[in-house]
């Protein structure tokens, strides 16, 4: 059952509680690359593959923290997902006396972060890219993350990209499966995309052009 979530724009005030949300997943899958480049002049040839691991395997990533912010002059997002709940009507406290002030009750707690997402737009090229995505593990599997990708696609076409792109690590099957959820399909590869050296497997999705909101 889909979780209900507000969302709102990232402040420098959520950027620790993003950063300390559990950023590890499971997977038992991997995009095998096969590569065949016996002339590189004449052709080359390269092949994917699902593979399935012998065994369950942890995937991690470090953040990176010079990417949570939100600038629309630059072109950045970053929105952080909370679970909705319905408001409480506040009641003020009688006084003990009738010249005594009303006193209003403290405020509910804060309620915790349950995922973020990061993207960014290339006006030049009229690109929009998901840049992360991280979702608590007890916010998981309830299309937490499908709702912020959505919504990512949305604000693309708002800035008024022609594509939506995701660069994905071979083994992080979860990703992979989410981008295919919302319509993306694979449209390339990088060798040696990430700063570890893993390959980065490209999904891509058109989406119409509207007028950028300014």
């Amino acid at each position: 059952m889909p979780i209900s979530l507000s969302f709102r724009p990232g402040t420098p005030v959520d950027v620790g509680a993003c950063l300390a949300l559990d950023h590890e997943c499971q997977t038992d899958r991997v995009w095998q690359m096969t590569l065949n480049a016996a002339d590189l002049n004449q052709q080359v040839q390269v092949g994917f593959r699902v593979e399935t691991l012998p065994r369950s395997i942890t995937l991690t990533h470090a953040p990176d923290p010079r990417r949570l912010h939100d600038d629309p002059d630059l072109g950045r997002l970053f929105v952080v997902a909370r679970p909705d709940l319905p408001p409480v009507p506040v009641e003020p406290i009688a006084p003990e006396s009738p010249d005594a002030p009303l006193v209003l009750p403290p405020p509910p707690p804060r309620l915790p972060i349950l995922g973020y997402v990061v993207a960014h737009y290339d006006e030049w090229r009229g690109l929009a890219w998901v840049d992360d995505v991280c979702v608590a593990p007890n916010a998981r599997r309830q299309r937490a993350a499908l709702q912020m990708v959505n919504g990512v696609r949305q604000w693309a076409q708002e800035q008024g990209a022609a594509r939506l792109l995701c660069a994905v690590p071979t083994k992080h099957a979860p990703m992979i499966a989410l981008c295919q959820k919302i319509g993306m399909r694979f449209c390339g590869y990088n060798d040696q995309f990430f700063a570890n050296h893993d390959i980065a497997v490209l999904f891509g999705l058109r989406i119409a052009r509207a007028r950028r909101v300014e």
